[in-house]
This record gives C-alpha cells, sequence and structure tokens, in this order.
C-alpha cells in the first residue's frame, strides 16, 4: 500500500481512501474492517474506471484476501 501512496501519479481520490486505511491500520484498528472498507471504497472507484491496471490488481488480491461480507462465517443481523 506504501508503494501507491508514494507514487506521484496516483490521483487524490485513490490515494485519500489508502492514507485513511493506512492510518486506520497504524491506530490498531481490526484489519478485516479496514480492508473491507477499502475495498467497498476501491470498487466504487473501480466502477467508473478510476483505478489503474496496477490499483485493480490489488483490490483483486485485497478481495481475495479478505472476501468480506459473504464469508461462509459471517453473521448478518
Amino acid at each position: 500500500m506504501d508503494t501507491f501512496i508514494a507514487a506521484p501519479a496516483l490521483a487524490d481520490n485513490v490515494r485519500t481512501p489508502l492514507l485513511k486505511a493506512k492510518q486506520a491500520l497504524t491506530d490498531g484498528k481490526y484489519d478485516q474492517q479496514v480492508a473491507t472498507q477499502l475495498a467497498s471504497q476501491l470498487s466504487r472507484l473501480g466502477t467508473k474506471q478510476e483505478l489503474s491496471a496496477e490499483m485493480l490488481d490489488f483490490l483483486v488480491e485485497l478481495e481475495r484476501q479478505y472476501p468480506g461480507f459473504g464469508r461462509r462465517d459471517t453473521i448478518s443481523f
């Protein structure tokens, strides 16, 4: 994630969610929650075709490692 944040060509609308996620992890937030929220934000940008190919690869890997809602062990009330 740091590599993407440091990239000068990264658009601010993509950099902002990454910075917020990094800060949340630094603050000790639960990584599953941070990853799910980041994936949601990046997915919205992806549907608008605002993500680079590298960021799309990052999003796919993020969603693979943190499936989020719909996992077999997820309980919904």
